[in-house]
């Protein structure tokens, strides 16, 4: 967290919480409220980078395991697209999230119903940037160690496929396990859609 904004936040104990104004895509972008909201419920993307990174370094959860963004003393709750990273993935190196932070450890491969790969580090859940779904795909081998042929591969990517697959993330192989995205939440304890008090306004 950066020091102004913990300064902040020492000054302005009680400053309303926002919810529904900020979210993270699946590509790691953060998208804000567009200014016609109310009519069309649009999001659009940030473009400024140096808002991207100060948002990225004031990014944590709360005890509930919803994702917030401490925007100096005032805490803006994000809607999630999938997890609370997103990652991208190299072979041989720890996957780094969106806000440029190294895993250290990698403890599972998992593949939703969309094929949207999902890796689990010390850091959390999050989804690989589907910038990165060639060289996953590439990283993809049988229990022999062998790249699995195109039929192989299709027919495990459509569930019909008997053989266990594996892929290989910062010199480990690990095996690809399926899970339903619906289901990631609560397995590893984060919230999608973070919401105000019972009856409460999106700022208060």
């Amino acid at each position: 967290m950066d020091t102004i904004v913990a300064a902040a936040m020492r000054k302005w104990p009680k400053v309303p919480e926002v919810y529904h104004w900020l979210r993270l895509d699946e590509r790691g972008r953060w998208r804000v409220r567009a200014r016609d909201y109310e009519h069309s419920g649009r999001f659009e993307t940030i473009a400024n980078q140096a808002v991207n990174d100060f948002i990225g370094r004031n990014y944590q959860a709360d005890e509930e395991g919803r994702w917030f963004f401490q925007n100096g003393p005032q805490r803006v709750f994000v809607g999630l697209a999938c997890a609370p990273w997103v990652y991208r993935f190299d072979t041989a190196h720890a996957p780094l999230t969106h806000t440029g932070l190294t895993a250290t450890r990698v403890d599972a491969v998992l593949l939703d119903e969309s094929h949207t790969p999902i890796l689990v580090t010390d850091l959390g859940p999050g989804a690989l940037s589907d910038q990165d779904f060639a060289p996953f795909i590439a990283a993809l081998v049988d229990a022999q160690g062998q790249a699995p042929d195109d039929a192989a591969l299709e027919a495990w990517l459509a569930g019909s496929g008997r053989q266990d697959i594996y892929c290989t993330v910062a010199g480990r192989r690990l095996p690809v396990a399926r899970v339903e995205r619906a289901a990631l939440a609560a397995r590893y304890g984060f919230v999608t859609d973070p919401q105000p008090p019972a009856g409460g306004p999106d700022c208060a």
